[in-house]
């Protein structure tokens, strides 16, 4: 199994770097597999060491690291919590609800690319960002251009995330 790490920029809407997203892309035999729960925590504890070799940089340049996990371990918690935002991802997914947002902590939120790509242009869009605001100040929204900047700037979008190609998470110091 070859696993790489990239680093997905996610950036203000004036192109400020941010922070990244770690995703780890997996090839067995040399076929690239989609990793499952059970794949994601055998990795989980090897995504952690990567970031913490990382840390300081991300400290000193005042940038967060998203991490996707199906689990949270006890002994990771209190790492993650000291290291960065509570985050609720995936917002919008289909069969999801907003409950999760109304009764979660949350610092920041994403919405769902798929979801997003669905209402940005609708009238719907700016009441649901200004409902999300009720919540939560910092919304991250995943598009692949900039059409859409004015409308998300009026809508109080805090980033974006899609805009710039993923990198080697090693080479992570190249964003800025």
């Amino acid at each position: 199994m070859n696993i790489q790490y990239w680093s997905v920029p996610i950036t203000s809407l004036n192109g400020q770097l941010l922070g990244v997203e770690i995703q780890p892309q997996i090839e067995i035999h040399g076929c690239r597999v989609i990793a499952g729960d059970v794949l994601k925590r055998q990795l989980h504890h090897e995504q952690m060491s990567v970031i913490r070799r990382k840390e300081e940089w991300f400290r000193s340049n005042g940038l967060l690291c998203a991490v996707s996990t199906p689990i949270l371990p006890t002994e990771t918690a209190d790492y993650i919590k000291h290291f960065g935002l509570h985050w609720l991802d995936d917002v919008g997914r289909r069969g999801t609800t907003a409950v999760e947002l109304l009764h979660g902590d949350y610092e920041v939120v994403r919405l769902n690319r798929r979801f997003s790509d669905e209402l940005i242009g609708s009238v719907m869009f700016p009441v649901l960002l200004q409902n999300i605001h009720r919540c939560c100040d910092k919304v991250i929204v995943q598009v692949q251009d900039t059409n859409h900047h004015q409308l998300l700037k009026g809508c109080g979008v805090w980033a974006v995330q899609g805009m710039y190609k993923p990198i080697r998470f090693e080479h992570c110091e190249k964003l800025l």
